[in-house]
């Protein structure tokens, strides 16, 4: 059900905007969850870490902490390489990093294989935004390579001709041998555009993003976000239009469970918590949705698709 009532009839409604022609899509708690997937995924990497060290859960958990809260985020792919350069792992008859690296990257790729897929609805939105010939569009604070990812094991990336947008990702230390031979066999290539900028939202660039005006961004272009505080702090900073994914909030349990892994600013930088809000903005026109199936029906994916 729609917080906010829909529009009426497209003729009288907000005659300042014109028809959409680009929307602009969150990925994390928008297209797929993040949060219900993560917090069991980084539990279970933590649990095979703590078998293959000897140390406890709870000595794994706060070291994971420690990394993570100087990398920025939990999407940091340096994990076990950190941990053994700072001794986490002397003490060991046999320490071998490539082995403990394909363990815990197994551990955590078992449960997100089994966790991350689609919110219902979602596929409908964006395969019927592709036939209005309204362009499709990721914009994330996910490292890129986890967003190409995603975005490829999602597989609506065919309905995003103008690819993703993403943050940059660490690079690599002292990479597994196992996951150089799938980088050279083309195994994480993709088929759609990919492009890492350095800003994280609600600072992004739309104009450089989207090559359009700010004027044109405003009239034409609909931003798709869970977060009141990045995705419609950037709808009130364009003026555009914009569509809050309600729906993505996590289960607060979850949230408590990656809270044992990085600070709470970490580990809510992929999730919306129960204090975020709407800013009190008068710039933009934002509509509140509890189900992803509703997208569609808020987009008007007829003769005059627009809120």
């Amino acid at each position: 059900m729609l917080e906010q009532i829909l529009p009426p009839a497209p003729e009288t409604e907000y005659p300042n905007y014109g028809k959409i022609e680009t929307i602009v899509w969150d990925g994390d708690n928008t297209l797929w969850p993040w949060v219900s997937y993560a917090a069991p995924a980084y539990e279970a990497m933590c649990s095979v870490i703590a078998q293959e060290s000897g140390k406890t859960e709870d000595e794994v958990a706060d070291a994971m902490r420690t990394i993570y809260a100087e990398a920025g985020t939990m999407e940091y792919e340096n994990l076990i390489q950190d941990l053994a350069t700072r001794g986490f792992f002397e003490g060991m008859s046999s320490y071998n990093q490539h082995d403990i690296i394909e363990k815990a990257q197994k551990a955590f790729a078992d449960v997100r294989r089994k966790k991350l897929k689609l919110y219902p609805g979602i596929k409908d939105a964006v395969e019927k935004a592709h036939k209005n010939e309204i362009k499709n569009i990721m914009l994330t604070d996910a490292p890129e390579h986890q967003a190409r990812m995603r975005m490829k094991r999602s597989r609506i990336f065919k309905y995003f001709e103008h690819g993703i947008v993403a943050l940059p990702s660490a690079e690599l230390k002292d990479i597994h041998p196992k996951f150089q031979r799938r980088r050279e066999r083309g195994d994480y290539d993709v088929k759609f555009a990919s492009k890492a900028v350095n800003t994280e939202k609600p600072h992004s660039n739309l104009e450089e993003i989207l090559n359009m005006t700010r004027e044109q961004i405003r009239n034409h272009v609909i931003i798709i976000g869970d977060n009141p505080q990045k995705d419609m702090a950037l709808v009130q900073a364009y003026g555009c239009r914009g569509i809050l994914a309600a729906y993505g909030k996590p289960d607060p349990a979850d949230l408590e469970k990656l809270k044992r892994f990085a600070p709470p600013r970490i580990a809510s930088k992929n999730a919306v918590t129960s204090e975020s809000k709407i800013k009190e903005n008068s710039q933009g026109h934002i509509v509140v949705v509890n189900d992803p199936k509703d997208i569609s029906k808020v987009l008007h994916f007829a003769n005059y698709p627009l809120i």
